[in-house]
């Protein structure tokens, strides 16, 4: 009867992401995935892929990670022994990796792509008919 309040309990309790993204470490971590909050963090040393890839997936909805892995229906009823509760909000994206500076200008379409070695050249025949008269 206890188990099954406390089912109950988590099953009604409501997360903004706002506190989820609080518990993004080995020893506090929450994943929400399907519309439900997870509390992993027992789970972190005994999952598959790794502590790494669940970390990973903190501070967004990880549904689209848990979804693109391809989990088994086991893995599935496993998982709900984790759920703390439903996600309430906005659904939040996975954030994009930051562009290096390198990766910025390897565009080939920028003008600097193109501009600086033809100033190249042109220096060099400057230089050329300036200096080598002969």
């Amino acid at each position: 009867m206890a188990a099954a309040m406390a089912e109950s309990t988590a099953a009604t309790k409501e997360y903004e992401m706002e506190e989820v993204q609080k518990h993004n470490t080995e020893e506090d971590c929450w994943l929400v995935i399907g519309g439900k909050v997870y509390d992993v963090t027992t789970y972190l040393p005994e999952h598959p892929g790794g502590a790494d890839i669940m970390l990973g997936s903190t501070g967004y909805d990880a549904t689209d990670d848990f979804e693109d892995v391809g989990h088994s229906t086991s893995a599935r009823e496993e998982m709900e022994k984790f759920c703390i509760g439903k996600f309430k909000g906005d659904k939040v994206d996975k954030p994009k990796p930051k562009a290096t500076v390198l990766e910025k200008n390897k565009d080939e379409g920028s003008p600097i792509a193109w501009v600086f070695p033809l100033a190249v050249v042109v220096l060099a025949l400057l230089y050329k008919y300036f200096f080598n008269w002969n």
